[in-house]
């Protein structure tokens, strides 16, 4: 009897084996996402300021987030980027893809559609907006211009044989490996590290 149970019990596999990576979004709707994070994010007057390789990581973070969510949430996420892709006709009565409009047209675009009439436009816009802008300001570099220096996320940073530091030092500093090793952290010294709630 164990060894007919046993025969039916999947085989275990290595963490290497396993798929952690779920991917959301394939190479037809990709461009679509950013596409969109380029008309919410990019500065209008400075357009030039917006760099290629933010925009990649931005995509790469919205697929890995949604790929990640429940199917009804990857769905609603889904549906509604496409129809985001469509509706241009509609809203500002041009025959194209929202991903084939000038940045400049796009901004417009998603302006009209947040602040249309009817409800559902809008909530297509607040659905991508609020994701979005949750994965824009995990970049570090993003976070900095809100002013967050990190110093929550410090204790991912001890490492064995550096000493925990204090906890005003600024995130840059302890991201540019400027601290000398000197003891292994341990439970107390990295309470110090984090400093005061």
């Amino acid at each position: 009897m164990p060894h007919e149970i046993a025969d039916r019990v999947a085989p275990q596999r290595s963490p290497d084996e396993r798929d952690f990576r779920r991917s959301a979004f394939g190479p037809t709707t990709r461009p679509i996402v950013r596409a969109v994070a380029e008309a919410l994010f990019t500065d209008p007057e400075r357009p030039e300021s917006m760099s290629s390789e933010r925009l990649d990581w931005v995509v790469a973070e919205a697929d890995d987030f949604a790929g990640h969510a429940s199917k009804q949430l990857g769905t609603g996420l889904l549906l509604a980027l496409l129809l985001l892709e469509w509706l241009p006709l509609l809203v500002v009565g041009r025959f194209s893809r929202a991903s084939s409009l000038s940045v400049g047209d796009r901004i417009g675009y998603i302006a009209k559609l947040e602040g249309h009439a009817i409800p559902i436009f809008a909530l297509l816009v607040v659905a991508w907006k609020t994701m979005l802008t949750f994965v824009w300001f995990e970049h570090p570099e993003n976070a900095s211009a809100l002013g967050y220096d990190g110093r929550h996320e410090r204790h991912l940073l001890i490492k064995p044989g550096v000493r925990a530091p204090h906890p005003h030092v600024p995130f840059r500093q302890l991201r540019g490996g400027s601290i000398e090793p000197t003891k292994k952290a341990t439970l107390s010294n990295a309470g110090s590290f984090l400093g005061p709630s």
